[in-house]
């Protein structure tokens, strides 16, 4: 498995985290994930998490984090900004 950052068009950087098994059947699996936060109190603001599937012969496949985690980040968020 490989990481990188990308730097985003906003300015952000992004953990990209590559895994690729090599053969019969490629598969290539790439999870890029994005934490933007406040400055000042370095709370967490918003975290996405997107991912794409490819294998050999087939489609890609994407998606993205699952939801109720999502969920979760935006209530810890609500919290730290009602502690400001």
């Amino acid at each position: 498995m490989s990481s990188h950052y990308i730097t985003g068009k906003n300015g952000t950087d992004h953990l990209a985290k590559k895994l690729a098994q090599s053969g019969p059947g490629t598969a290539e699996i790439i999870a890029i994930q994005s934490v933007d936060t406040d400055d000042e109190t370095l709370a967490v603001l918003s975290v996405s998490c997107d991912w794409q599937i490819k294998t050999t012969g087939d489609t890609p496949h994407a998606g993205q984090m699952n939801e109720e985690k999502l969920r979760r980040l935006e209530l810890i968020r609500a919290a730290a900004e009602g502690r400001k």
